[in-house]
């Protein structure tokens, strides 16, 4: 049955031109669509047909860059649609994902806004506002998976080519990925330096007229943030620790002992105090303390040897006083 926690979608849209007739709603959808006064499919019923037909022939007959680009815009135009008709962005797309994942199409494999991301990116190189104006020549260079690696250059904006314009610093960057042929690593590699010379150069122009001090202050709140952020990740993963450690049933030990051997945490050894320097911090409070833990132990060996050097020690000190006291008297 399809998720009714999105928004519903009007079903008054004006007809337009269909590749279809096939009435693609569930029983559900009949039934609702009924009671709101709609006796037949209506034209974004219609518009999803497209899209399901698209999806079935994407993922049942071979994965291609022109099929997904060709799905992503049957979706744009569905989007378009919905709202025209009133209806908010993330609802929409939530409806198409429900309705194709209840088609039988697995959610991982449902990646609505990716989709409209990779057609966006396409649109830009291209400069053309529909998949039919794009050279054919251009399905011949970029995987999807290269296109949908590259959308880290775009943003949404209505006014651009798709809905999707380039970000600052990117566009000349997407156009040479895609004529190089850059793929895999080499192509990651090439995005992480390209976003930090597009953060480097944003950095360095919302610097350009501070004075030192400003400057000195603008960097040491970014630390600040880039710490809080760098904790608040550390947090997260202490969070999912604890809780795969709760999981396995592992004591606190368990975890000193892994964190410690995989080099997270470092223990340093403590040395143990020698005899002689325990005796020399005792002061009668702690002798006092220290008697009653023999004697709780209840070591007589212990306690015997102790008594022992203690009397010796008072018969000494004894004979060595009277000694003291005949000295004097003589």
């Amino acid at each position: 049955m399809e998720t009714t926690n999105t928004t519903a979608i009007p079903t008054n849209s004006p007809d337009v031109t269909s590749e279809t007739n096939v009435d693609v709603r569930s029983e559900t959808e009949k039934q609702v669509d009924a009671v709101l006064g709609a006796t037949g499919t209506t034209q974004l019923d219609k518009q999803f047909a497209r899209i399901l037909r698209h999806a079935s022939d994407l993922f049942l007959n071979g994965k291609q860059t022109i099929k997904y680009l060709t799905l992503a815009d049957e979706c744009r135009s569905y989007l378009n649609q919905a709202l025209e008709a009133g209806v908010k962005r993330k609802d929409a797309i939530a409806r198409i994902t429900d309705r194709l994942h209840d088609a039988g199409i697995g959610v991982s494999d449902i990646r609505v806004n990716d989709w409209l991301a990779v057609l966006g990116v396409a649109l830009n190189v291209a400069k053309v506002d529909s998949l039919s104006e794009i050279d054919k020549k251009f399905w011949s260079k970029p995987a999807y998976r290269t296109l949908a690696m590259l959308k880290v250059g775009v943003t949404r904006d209505d006014k651009g080519f798709g809905g999707y314009i380039f970000k600052n610093g990117w566009a000349d960057f997407i156009r040479s990925a895609i004529d190089k042929g850059l793929n895999g690593k080499r192509l990651v590699d090439a995005i992480d330096a390209n976003a930090k010379a597009v953060t480097d150069l944003e950095r360095f122009q919302s610097r350009a007229g501070l004075s030192p001090e400003q400057v000195d202050q603008r960097d040491r709140a970014d630390l600040a943030k880039l710490r809080d952020k760098q904790i608040s990740a550390i947090q997260k993963s202490i969070e999912t620790l604890r809780d795969k450690a709760i999981e396995a049933n592992m004591s606190q030990e368990d975890i000193l002992n892994v964190m410690t051997n995989r080099g997270v945490i470092t223990v340093k050894p403590t040395k143990a105090p020698t005899i002689a320097e325990m005796m020399r911090a005792l002061t009668p409070d702690n002798a006092t303390e220290f008697a009653s833990c023999i004697v709780e132990r209840g070591n007589v060996a212990i306690i015997a040897t102790i008594v022992s050097q203690l009397v010796a020690w008072q018969y000494l000190h004894e004979e060595s006083s009277v000694e003291t006291l005949e000295t004097v008297n003589a």
